[in-house]
């Protein structure tokens, strides 16, 4: 019987972005910032508490099993670094061609780079 994974394991649904109009405001509203093989919108909404992120990965990026590869890394990544990034921020991130094929660890210092670009992360 697998073990059931522990609260600070799971990335819970309240931390992810789900509605279009959510995507639809961080995007027109927010900032953009781009990377090799990620491009990252975002905003800070002091009045809400919450992090949120939401993972957009285009056709162009692949099969169902490269995009879907691309969302499971970057929700790992948001889940291990979420508490050192500021209350209220929403993210969106767009995977890119070809960020399907580069290692985990390649994404991870896109990830931290693009907050430190964006000064949200020290």
């Amino acid at each position: 019987m697998p073990a059931t994974p522990k609260p600070d394991e799971t990335l819970p649904r309240s931390s992810t972005l789900r509605l279009r109009a959510d995507f639809d405001a961080v995007r027109l509203l927010g900032v953009r910032l781009n990377g090799r093989y990620l491009a990252l919108n975002y905003r800070v909404a002091p009045e809400i508490l919450l992090r949120r992120a939401g993972f957009i990965v285009p056709k162009s990026s692949g099969n169902a099993v490269q995009r879907n590869r691309i969302k499971r890394r970057l929700r790992e990544i948001y889940r291990k670094m979420q508490q050192k990034l500021p209350q209220g921020l929403q993210s969106v991130w767009i995977g890119r061609r070809g960020a399907a094929e580069v290692e985990f660890e390649t994404l991870k210092k896109e990830v931290q780079n693009l907050y430190r670009k964006a000064g949200l992360l020290a």
